[in-house]
């Protein structure tokens, strides 16, 4: 015999009389575990390997799981579902103390020891608080010098229940002492019980080993599957060495991960953490990687940190082979008082803004360009940018207690081309140029509220909009507003109060271009009403008294101006509600028959010499003939001596609105004098009629609706606005199409030291185009149970191209979900000779339910 063979035959010998003598309590616990060892184990994770295929191994388990198939039925998705565990009353079994007692039941034989194992078998049911564990054979173990139970070996056919899970397993044994229950050769569902989760399928999944500590709520699954799919026809999973599921902290930790879709593992991750329910837990996200016409390809890492249970920051470092390096903040926090977030996006060095910028100014390097102010001045603006680029924003709401409020909304950009382009990552509209900064405090009283606010916007002014540039906006530093009001002062008679006072401030992106008033403007209406309502309807009138006090002050004049403006408004308006009952078609309708009638008498004051700080004329609608200014705004109070007339009608069907009908016109008995665009100086408003407004809202039934506007000015016959929408929605089918017509306000004017001028005073751009019609078609359209369409389109008709338009297809399963969308938008180019250019986006996006998504995005 060789020295290793004699060596091994040692080793056994001595284990074997190490084993013989380590008590007697060891020998019967070895001899009972294997005289009630199973006769034909199940071995459910071996058998995927050693009997079945993976099919048959799918559909085996879901049977054990309570997989319940169902066929030709929409309403499961999955063409399936799992049996919830049956827990009776969890209440139940508690002791006195608090402490959770264990009850062992039986239907076969058994044999009990007090001191000792004692075997049971035959449908072995362990309840205990919150559990309940079936078996075939169970041996009890008690401590020798106590004789109290310190473990449990479970045999065959253990079912492990809770009220979110089932586990099935072979082999089990739960250990008192340290409160832990391991199960070997598992499989286990999931159940959610979260209802803002309920479109998740429940998740399942199998597991060598199962180790759940109910001490401290961790439960660690050895070489685990886990899937949301149907287990009979699972598209992905993903398995790991070592799952551990932590309830405690609401996260799960996964080791060695390999992620397969369709039978191909298509992602490794050496460690992956996750929540494993609604609660938010710190850590990375998924990797963001794709590619683009304005940055090349990118490739991102976000970092989640939960600072604490209300506030929380994401940290993504990126990387753009076109722009470099770039770090994007986003921190967010909710409280008692308030609620809020802070973004900040910052470029290290953005080598390709700064081609961009040296390849414009070349375009517009002719000496044409070079000596006119207009275009020196995006010239110098393109010269003087860095390539550091910024982005911040600011949104704050606080409410201090029921009255006072405040807030917040702040924005600044280095550059006007950064949204153009990282549009994809900020806003929605890359065409958006004005950025509001506000800061406003506001109160609400039984009688009184205020508001005071401080607002300024900061203007951005591309080279490729040179000829139709936003404008500069004024500032309010500060703007304060008080509003009170008191009914029944004495009988049928309330008294209103309105006081705002504002200062104006104007900085001028192109100080040679253009020059404006600035100052201060005092504005209070005061009057009273007189209501009196009746059963048929109401008499409403009104006595005010409208003062406004500027003190302006002009860039060519040192002086300070005053100029005040004092007028009285006087306006009766009279409502009457008059319905009927009448049958069309074997259907009850009820029609009501509104008509309304509203006199205004305001006297003229000429108010050529007030600037125009903020007021706009807006299209004509049903709601103006109504109103005691058809401005918006204070700096101009219209003259009226006039009557408007106006009918509304409605017609119900079982109490829904089926058509609703308004029409109207006001009459002026004297002609309006006071100016403000281009079209009122050459016309001086020589007419006595109004635009003439229809509106209409069709409802034949809960799918469709028809809505209709339209203003015909009859003075010059042509329409001042119109607008037509038609929707059909039903099951989460939904078509709308509609077309917009404005005919665009003229310049306003003003007079600036006796001489006429014209200026452009309102947020809105203005270009040469004096009329906007778009048309625009969205859908959202399941075509089946799994595959829907979206598309949306707007088309510009006054400028013969397409703003918008994209088209969406999805797929959905059970599990996963594959969209593809393509997009195409309008940018407007530097060359003001090219052509129309557009930006064209593809994105692909699969998303795999109840664990993540995976995007790739390529931008042409």
């Amino acid at each position: 015999m060789s020295l290793r063979n004699l060596f091994i035959f040692a080793f056994f010998v001595i284990m074997s009389f190490s084993f013989q003598t380590s008590g007697v309590a060891m020998v019967n616990e070895r001899k009972i575990i294997k005289t009630s060892s199973l006769s034909k184990e199940h071995h459910l994770t071996k058998s995927l390997l050693k009997k079945w295929s993976r099919y048959l191994f799918y559909k085996y388990t879901a049977n054990i799981l309570g997989w319940i198939s169902v066929k030709n039925n929409h309403h499961f998705f999955c063409h399936g579902y799992f049996k919830d565990p049956l827990i009776a009353n969890m209440s139940i079994h508690s002791s006195s103390d608090g402490k959770r007692s264990i009850i062992i039941t039986t239907k076969g034989s058994a044999i009990f020891k007090n001191k000792g194992i004692s075997v049971l078998k035959k449908n072995i049911v362990v309840t205990q608080l919150g559990r309940v564990l079936n078996a075939d054979k169970a041996c009890v173990c008690r401590d020798e010098k106590t004789g109290k139970i310190n473990k449990i070996l479970l045999f065959q056919n253990i079912f492990l229940r809770e009220p979110d899970k089932l586990i099935i397993a072979d082999k089990g044994e739960l250990t008192l002492c340290s409160k832990i229950v391991t199960l070997k050769n598992a499989a286990y569902c999931l159940h959610n019980n979260d209802k803002r989760l309920h479109a998740l399928t429940n998740a399942w999944g199998t597991a060598k080993c199962i180790i759940q500590d109910t001490s401290s709520l961790i439960t660690t699954l050895r070489y685990a599957t886990y899937s949301t799919c149907s287990p009979t026809n699972s598209v992905w999973w993903f398995s790991a060495t070592t799952l551990v599921l932590n309830k405690k902290i609401h996260q799960g930790k996964a080791y060695n991960v390999l992620l397969w879709f369709y039978n191909f593992p298509i992602f490794y991750f050496p460690y992956y953490s996750f929540p494993i329910d609604h609660c938010r837990k710190t850590g990375f996200l998924i990797p963001h990687i794709g590619l683009n016409n304005n940055s090349g390809r990118f490739f991102s890492i976000p970092f989640y940190w939960k600072v604490a249970y209300n506030y929380d920051l994401t940290l993504i470092p990126e990387f753009m082979t076109r722009r470099g390096p770039a770090i994007n903040i986003f921190f967010q926090f909710l409280n008692k008082m308030s609620k809020g977030s802070i973004r900040v996006n910052y470029l290290f060095n953005d080598i390709f803004f700064q081609k961009f910028r040296k390849s414009s100014a070349n375009t517009v390097s002719n000496p044409m360009y070079t000596n006119n102010p207009l275009y020196v001045f995006y010239i110098n603006q393109l010269k003087n940018m860095k390539n550091q680029r910024k982005f911040f924003s600011i949104r704050m709401y606080t409410i201090f207690n029921s009255r006072w409020s405040s807030k917040i909304i702040m924005n600044y950009v280095t550059d006007p081309y950064y949204f153009q382009d990282l549009d994809e990552k900020i806003i929605t509209n890359p065409l958006s140029n004005q950025l509001l900064n506000r800061i406003s405090l506001q109160y609400n009283g039984l009688h009184w509220q205020f508001n005071g606010m401080l607002q300024a916007y900061q203007t951005l002014h591309p080279i490729s909009q040179i000829f139709d540039s936003a404008l500069d906006q004024y500032t309010r530093l500060p703007d304060i507003d008080f509003n009170g009001y008191y009914p029944n002062i004495i009988p049928y008679i309330d008294f209103n109060f309105n006081a705002e006072a504002t200062n104006f401030n104007y900085r001028n992106s192109n100080k040679d271009y253009i020059s404006k008033p600035i100052g201060q403007r005092f504005h209070m209406r005061t009057g009273l009403d007189f209501p009196f309502y009746f059963s048929l309807g109401h008499v409403t009138s009104q006595i005010l008294v409208d003062t406004t006090i500027y003190h302006i002050q002009y860039s060519h004049l040192r002086k300070m101006q005053t100029i005040s403006r004092f007028l009285p408004i006087f306006d009766i308006n009279l409502l009457l509600y008059l319905y009927r009952d009448f049958n069309f078609w074997k259907y009850n309708l009820v029609q009501t028959f509104e008509p309304h009638v509203f006199y205004l008498y305001i006297p003229y004051q000429n108010q050529d010499k007030i600037p125009n700080f903020d007021t706009t004329l807006l299209p004509f609608s049903f709601e103006q003939l109504f109103a005691l200014n058809r401005y918006t705004g204070d700096d101009r109070l219209q003259n009226a001596n006039q009557i408007s007339f106006g009918v509304t009608s409605h017609i119900f069907i079982a109490e829904t609105p089926l058509l609703i009908i308004n029409l109207g016109f006001t009459y002026l008995i004297e002609k309006k004098n006071v100016l403000f665009s281009i079209r009122d100086l050459l016309s001086r408003c020589n007419f006595h009629f109004s635009p003439i407004v229809g509106e209409l809202t069709f409802c034949p039934s809960s799918s469709w609706s028809l809505t209709s506007r339209v203003a015909w000015n009859p003075n010059i016959q042509q329409t001042n606005n119109s607008s037509s929408e038609i929707t059909y929605s039903n099951k989460g089918h939904k078509i709308t199409a509609g077309y917009t017509f404005v005919c665009k306000n003229d310049q306003s004017v003003t007079h600036t030291n006796s001489t006429i001028s014209v200026s452009q005073d309102n947020a809105h751009n203005h270009n040469s185009n004096t009329r906007a019609s778009i048309a625009y078609l969205s859908m959202t359209w399941p075509l089946s149970v799994r595959w829907s369409i979206t598309s949306h389109l707007d088309y510009n008709i006054s400028y013969h191209h397409t703003d918008i338009a994209f088209v969406g297809v999805q797929y959905n399963t059970c599990c996963w979900v594959l969209s593809f969308l393509t997009k195409r938008t309008y940018r407007s180019s530097v060359n003001i000779y090219s052509k129309d250019n557009y930006s064209t986006t593809y994105l692909i996006q699969l998303e795999l339910k109840g664990l993540s998504s995976f995007k790739n995005e390529t931008l042409f």
